[in-house]
């Protein structure tokens, strides 16, 4: 009884870093309009890197994620990034100068580089494969109920003043307590290999297409949600974007704690349910602009999400076996934020190609999601048994 007490508080202290990592630099996002009304005089651009800049860092920290693990403890990689998360997030309350508090989104970006594969790696490195679909389904869960969290504290917060709204960072301590009772101090095995090399992303090729395809598809969905209805002339009223969006994070919160049992009842079929969810959801938010057709449409996108980002964390762990946690969750992590990062540059671009009248970014969605459902038919039959055990 005590072991499975133990085994129960290691796992909500992991999880509980998930709540911090995927909308870690996204989580000022509902005051950028606040803070860009603070820094009248300068190019609009610069205040939008202040969303983007953590994400360029976490890619590039993925370089020197195996070094770190060799040199130190998983509990203090933990408890240092956690620590750096905390206070490079909050500085910004107390700077004024738009460079400096473009440094702290530097350093807020290498902690997150590291909190995130440790988030998902340590599951695979302290828990058997029989756990792994659950574990990954409510770390995904997780995820979504932190950008819950984070939206709508950040939006009470900037209402206050523009610097308030970067104290949401002291939600890193919700982590960081539960990471100093409960991790111990281990070291994760590793071949040395750098997870960021030709070979290996060769090697995770599917896995790495599957993640750019799965978190692209969903990024459209927050970033050009409210900018659309806007420009529907808010056929959902404006009063009820945010809770719509929410409502969209809620229930992919909801299917990724139900995930492992959806992947009992689907097995190798899973695969093909966010990207048919997310087809059906982006057609009918480009389709029709009316109330009840958006919460529909947002409810399916949610779905999709929710199942799409555990499926390819899961088949990439299982994949991975001892290498998971040092070699093949730095790479999803990594390209989980590079579709982060580019997902706006690429809807912009094939916007120009979309005729006018139609809800563009939509409809980029929409053909991401049959580039989804493409992948999901091109994984090879041997490899899909191994998934959903």
């Amino acid at each position: 009884m005590e072991r499975r007490s133990n085994k129960w508080l290691l796992a909500t202290a992991i999880l509980s870093i998930s709540l911090l990592t995927v909308m870690a630099g996204a989580a000022i996002a509902p005051a950028l309009d606040v803070i860009q009304a603070h820094f009248a005089d300068l190019n609009p651009i610069w205040v939008q890197m202040l969303v983007s800049v953590p994400a360029l860092f976490i890619i590039i920290t993925s370089f020197i994620f195996p070094s770190l693990c060799r040199r130190f403890t998983t509990r203090a990689m933990v408890l240092g990034s956690l620590t750096l998360y905390i206070v490079s997030g909050t500085s910004a309350f107390l700077l004024s100068n738009i460079w400096l508090i473009m440094v702290m989104r530097a350093l807020l970006g290498f902690s997150v580089g590291i909190m995130m594969p440790l988030s998902t790696g340590l599951l695979f490195h302290y828990f058997s494969q029989h756990h792994h679909a659950r574990l990954m389904g409510i770390s995904s869960a997780m995820n979504y109920l932190g950008a819950v969290i984070a939206t709508l504290i950040t939006g009470l917060l900037s209402h206050i003043e523009w610097n308030y709204s970067f104290l949401v960072y002291l939600l890193g301590f919700i982590a960081l307590i539960p990471c100093y009772f409960f991790l111990p101090a281990s070291r994760l095995e590793s071949s040395g290999s750098n997870p960021m090399t030709i070979k290996n992303i060769s090697k995770y090729g599917y896995f790495v297409l599957g993640m750019l395809l799965a978190m692209g598809t969903f990024f459209i969905y927050p970033t050009n949600y409210a900018i659309q209805c806007a420009a529907d002339d808010y056929q959902v009223p404006a009063p009820l974007i945010t809770v719509l969006m929410a409502l969209m994070d809620l229930m992919a919160m909801l299917i990724g704690m139900f995930f492992a049992n959806i992947a009992q009842v689907f097995k190798e079929q899973t695969r093909f349910i966010a990207p048919l969810t997310f087809l059906c959801g982006y057609f009918i938010l480009s389709a029709y602009p009316t109330m009840l057709m958006s919460i529909a449409g947002s409810l399916l996108v949610g779905i999709g999400s929710g199942i799409g980002i555990p499926v390819v964390f899961a088949g990439a762990g299982r994949a991975a076996g001892k290498d998971a946690a040092t070699i093949a969750m730095p790479l999803m992590s990594a390209t989980l934020y590079l579709a982060q990062f580019t997902m706006p540059l690429i809807v912009s671009g094939a916007s120009v190609l979309i005729p006018d009248g139609l809800r563009k970014p939509y409809v980029v969605a929409f053909m991401m999601s049959i580039l989804m459902l493409v992948h999901a038919l091109c994984k090879r039959h041997d490899s899909n048994r191994e998934d959903f055990k």
